[in-house]
């Protein structure tokens, strides 16, 4: 009993570690970035900080499309 509790406890530790992980990289990439539209920036930097983690998902899959390409 003790050990399991031990196990999940432990699996949602490295769960929730590797998702800040995943939202700090996430909001360097946006800052790092130059976007398409002039508030894209803005706009993509709050959906990251008042979204948490659900914001750094979407700003992956979504986000990255609307930068500027680099020449």
């Amino acid at each position: 009993m003790v050990g399991s509790a031990l196990f999940i406890w432990f699996v949602a530790m490295i769960f929730s570690v590797g998702m800040f992980v995943f939202w700090v990289i996430e909001l360097i990439d946006c800052l790092k970035s130059e976007f398409k539209g002039q508030n894209d920036k803005i706009i993509w930097i709050l959906v990251l900080l008042l979204g948490g983690p659900l914001g750094a998902i979407i700003y992956r899959f979504v986000g990255r499309g609307q930068k500027r390409a680099c020449a």
